[in-house]
C-alpha cells in the first residue's frame, strides 16, 4: 500500500494499493509509540466516470476520434475536482489536456495516437487516485486515421501578412 498523505488533525490517511480494485478491504496496521493498532477498512474510489463523449458542433453523434488527437471528449461523473490541475486524464499512454471541470463533469482535448485502435481512458485525481469506471464496456476513446485532417488545395500567399486559404476535410471545432 502507498501511503499518499497523513493528516493528523483529521487522523486521516489517503493511500493506494498499486493494482487493487476501485473498492477493496484491507487490514491496516499503525505502530504509534511502540504499540501496533489494527482495523479493517474499505477504500472506495473517491470518483466515478459514468459517461464519455465526444462533443462536436453539429447535431450529430461522433462514435470515434482521429488519430492527429485534438478532439474535445466529456467525462460525466461524480466526485471529480474542480481544480483543474487535481484531474489527470490518461488516454491510452498519452496524458490528455483538461480544458474545464465540475464537480460532475471534465472536458479534455484527446491526445494523438500512433495508430487507430480502440484506447481505455483512466482517469485520476491528484494525481495518482484513480477513479472509478462504471460504464458497461469500459471508458475508452476509438482512434480513426480516417478522422485525420486532410487537406485538398492550399491558397497562395500574394501579400505580407497576407491570409492563406487552406480547404480539407476532418479540421474539426477546435482547429489551430
Amino acid at each position: 500500500m502507498k501511503v499518499n498523505s497523513v493528516d493528523t488533525s483529521s487522523k486521516t490517511i489517503i493511500a493506494r494499493f498499486p493494482g487493487s480494485p476501485k473498492s477493496a478491504t484491507f487490514i491496516v496496521y499503525v505502530d504509534v509509540q511502540g504499540e501496533r493498532y489494527s482495523s479493517t477498512v474499505t477504500l472506495n474510489a473517491l470518483a466515478k466516470v459514468t459517461g464519455v463523449q465526444i462533443t462536436t458542433t453539429s447535431s450529430t453523434t461522433k462514435t470515434s476520434i482521429s488519430t492527429s488527437g485534438g478532439d474535445t471528449v466529456k467525462l460525466t461523473g461524480t466526485g471529480f475536482s474542480t481544480t483543474l490541475n487535481d484531474n489527470v486524464i490518461v488516454v491510452g499512454n498519452a496524458k490528455g489536456e483538461i480544458l474545464s471541470a465540475t464537480v460532475t463533469e471534465l472536458v479534455f482535448r484527446a491526445p494523438s495516437a500512433a495508430t487507430a485502435a480502440s484506447a481505455t481512458i483512466t482517469a485520476f485525481l491528484k494525481p495518482n487516485i484513480e477513479m472509478e469506471c462504471t460504464i458497461s464496456g469500459g471508458c475508452t476513446l476509438t482512434y480513426d486515421s480516417s478522422q485525420a485532417p486532410t487537406t485538398s488545395s492550399t491558397g497562395d500567399l500574394t501579400t505580407v501578412d497576407g491570409v492563406v486559404t487552406i480547404s480539407g476535410s476532418n479540421f474539426g471545432a477546435n482547429a489551430k
